[in-house]
């Protein structure tokens, strides 16, 4: 009955459904994962740490919290390489070339 709300309902509403169906139907494993995938990477981390505190013996649930943190540090990663790039690119355009 969930899901099929849930899938009808706007993004925003479909949080707010999820997070009042977490409170009433705690042990479904199911609803604190989608809860977790409609928010934010810091709110998915209170989610899936609460979800552990509910179901510690759900595999899933730890999975899921262990893809956020290795996508969330993957994404961190990769601005960081890009404002490297961007960097040394600033800095060879001003000059730095050499051979002059």
């Amino acid at each position: 009955l969930w899901r099929g709300l849930v899938d009808l309902s706007s993004e925003e509403d479909a949080r707010v459904l999820l997070r009042r169906a977490v409170e009433c139907c705690p042990q479904h494993k199911e609803l604190w994962l989608a809860l977790a995938k409609l928010e934010t990477y810091e709110n998915a981390r209170k989610v899936l740490n609460k979800a552990r505190q509910t179901l510690p013996t759900e595999p899933q649930i730890w999975i899921t919290a262990a893809k956020l943190e290795e996508a969330h540090f993957r994404k961190k990663k990769r601005g960081a390489k890009a404002a490297m790039a961007m960097a040394m690119d600033t800095t060879t355009s001003r000059g730095g070339g050499g051979g002059e």
